[in-house]
């Protein structure tokens, strides 16, 4: 089961941390759901995309973050939010440079 925020050793790669009672530890989909909210996600949309009857929900997703599955200073989790970043920014940067041009006009 891959993990975001995993650990290679030897050939073999482990998540930092999975517990057994946690629907996205388990869930053949964490991988995704992890990138997901890194990405920014909000967990009710995660949960649409990814949830299913009795599985994946919004108050799990919460849960897996909040009790340190998914640990957030991993740096796959910076890296994925750091490339979030710049694609945000990139596709605003048009826009802000739009407006600052027409500065002068107020």
């Amino acid at each position: 089961m891959e993990s975001l925020s995993s650990v290679v050793i030897g050939e073999s790669r482990y998540p930092y941390r999975l517990e057994s009672r946690c629907r996205v530890c388990v869930s053949s989909e964490r991988l995704a759901v992890e990138r997901a909210i890194a990405d920014g996600q909000p967990y009710a949309r995660i949960e649409e995309i990814f949830g299913e009857p009795g599985g994946i929900n919004a108050r799990g997703i919460r849960g897996h973050v909040r009790r340190g599955h998914l640990p957030i200073t991993a740096p796959a989790v910076h890296a994925v939010a750091d490339a979030r970043s710049q694609q945000i920014g990139d596709a605003i940067s048009p826009i802000v440079q739009g407006a600052a041009a027409n500065l002068w006009l107020l």
